[in-house]
């Protein structure tokens, strides 16, 4: 579901609710309803301006009318981009699965891996020629962020998986706006790549 941008925050914790509500909207003691005279209030906290507009918040209230639908939607389409990239030994999906949770499926990531593993850039060039729309989710590892570095003094060599996703993966769209034809269009570029390009 979208909202356009914004999100939800949902707790049973009052107290942790309190705190959220405060810092989303400047730090302010009040919201408008408990203001008696308009402008009285205090700033006892820091805050951030994270409040959503009206309108984010009616398009994310009509969102979760569908939300069931969008969910089967978008777990079907990746399991079907699953099943066809699984066929293709050059690369793997990620996938985790928890039976406890319910994975709402934002995006499916693929780790190129062998002689196209250096290759992604490439590939994201060359999907999008073909009018493939991509993402990299993360194009950085927490570790080689500078403020992290600094802060932390990671090294970013200790987490060699997570360079490894963030420099081969790419991830693919399973929204509900796809089509069964749009999936497999996805899939032959895809599967058309690992013929084309050159093995380095």
């Amino acid at each position: 579901m979208t909202t356009g941008d914004g999100g939800m925050f949902i707790s049973r914790h009052e107290s942790l609710t309190d705190r959220v509500i405060k810092t989303r909207g400047f730090g302010v003691d009040r919201t408008f309803s408990e203001r008696q005279v308009p402008g009285m209030y205090d700033v006892p906290t820091l805050g951030l301006n994270y409040r959503m507009s009206e309108l984010q918040a009616a398009l994310g209230v009509s969102q979760l009318t569908r939300i069931e639908e969008i969910l089967r939607i978008r777990s079907e389409n990746f399991d079907y981009l699953k099943a066809g990239l699984e066929k293709l030994d050059y690369l793997r999906v990620l996938d985790t699965q928890c039976d406890e949770r319910v994975n709402a499926h934002y995006g499916l990531s693929l780790v190129l891996e062998g002689p196209f593993a250096s290759q992604r850039n490439q590939w994201i060039r060359r999907l999008k020629e073909n009018g493939v729309g991509t993402s990299v989710y993360y194009p950085q590892p927490v570790a080689r962020m500078t403020y992290y570095q600094d802060k932390y003094g990671y090294d970013a060599s200790r987490y060699p998986v997570a360079e490894q996703i963030s420099d081969e993966a790419i991830a693919l769209p399973v929204g509900p706006h796809l089509s069964q034809d749009d999936l497999d269009y996805i899939l032959g570029h895809v599967t058309a790549l690992g013929r084309e390009l050159p093995k380095q």
